[in-house]
Order: C-alpha cells, then structure tokens, then sequence
C-alpha cells in the first residue's frame, strides 16, 4: 500500500511538472511560469545583432555584452561603454526596469565633452500573450510589458519624462521566451520590418539572471 501511494504522489508530480513545463528549453521544474518569471533579474550576456538595408546600403551593427560592459560594432569599428540592466518583474501583473548606461554629455562648467551615467527608468504591467499558430509560438512563450511611466536622466542632470494611460496604450515591448528556468531567463529577438526594397532586422538573444 505505501508503495503504491508513492507510485500515485510521483506520477502526480510527473504530471504537475509537464503542466508547468511551456517551453522546449525550459529545465524541470513544479514551478508554474508566473512564479518562475517574477523576481529581480539581473542582465548578464547579449549577443544580438541589427541589419539595416536603406537606399541599397547595409549596415549591420553587432551588440555582445559580458555583464558590465556593452560592445557595439559597426563595419568592424567597435566601442564600448558601462552598462547595466536591472528587471523587477512583480506577482501583481508589475514591472520596473532600471537601465545605466555611459553617455556623453557637454559641461557647461567646463565647456569640455564628458562622459557620465544616464539612468532610463521604465514602469508598467506585464503579462503573458496566448499562443499563435500563424506566428508559431506557443502559449505563454511571449512576454508583453506595457509602459506607464518612463524617466531618463542624464549626467548633467537634465531630465525627461512622461506617462501614459488608458486600455488602449500602444506603447509595448514583447520578449519571446527562449528558456524560462527558476534563475534563468534568455530572450530572442525575432523581428524583421521591410518596406519595398529596404528592410530593417534584429535577431539574437539576452540573457538575466535572478538576484
């Protein structure tokens, strides 16, 4: 008898992990993806790339950054700055993330160009998007986060902000889940936009992990 309750708690344990289990990169867990997607999370690799065709031109810009520093490469001239991204994703339907990042700026003090720290501060809600055969994504593989608040302040202490509200707010960003695991995340981007012979791409991926 304890043998076959043992059988039954495991096979409802096999069971209960499948139903959580949404995507073919995910690890095993009892976790459903709301508790495992919620959480600090932490920015640390990126490996993506952009492709512009305007007018029969090309460039292509390349972005890898290895969790404090953000390389960006154009025609093989690289430059890289400090950087930092920091994504609070809360259980009520929340978010805020936090982006650092080096700019230059002028000195009016100094009439000299420096460099400081700029701070992007975005607020919102998020949820998960239902499955789409046509798009061939699955249930809950696509994470959408929609703006209410966004704050840039720049080295020189400038600041620019604005809100916005209402059910028919456009102003998202979608994330196509790659692997969701209890301490890991790793976003594609999937995205081309083509208008006659030009065109515009952004493929690659990033990768969080949680605090």
């Amino acid at each position: 008898m304890k043998k076959l309750l043992g059988l039954t708690l495991i096979t409802m344990l096999i069971f209960a992990s499948a139903g959580c289990k949404k995507g073919e990169n995910d690890p095993f867990s009892l976790l459903t993806r709301k508790a495992r997607i919620t959480g600090v999370w932490n920015l640390t690799s990126a490996d993506y790339k952009t492709v512009d065709i305007d007018d029969g031109t090309t460039e292509t810009e390349n972005y890898a950054y290895d969790g404090t520093k953000l390389t960006v490469t154009v025609d093989g001239e690289g430059e890289t700055i400090d950087y930092s991204e920091l994504l609070t994703i809360e259980k009520d339907g929340t978010f805020k993330m936090v982006i650092d990042q080096a700019t230059e700026y002028f000195d009016s003090g100094s009439l000299e160009w420096k460099t400081g720290i700029s701070t992007e501060t975005t607020e919102g809600v998020w949820y998960f998007l239902e499955g789409n055969d046509n798009l061939d994504v699955k249930n809950k593989e696509r994470v959408e986060f929609l703006t209410e608040n966004y704050k840039r302040v720049e080295p020189d202490g400038d600041t620019y902000e604005y809100s916005m509200s209402g059910k028919t707010n456009t102003f998202v960003t979608i994330i196509l889940l790659n692997r969701l695991a209890n301490d890991e995340i790793i976003s594609s981007f999937d995205y081309t936009q083509t208008h006659g012979d030009d065109s515009y791409s952004k493929t690659g991926t990033m990768t969080y992990s949680k605090q």
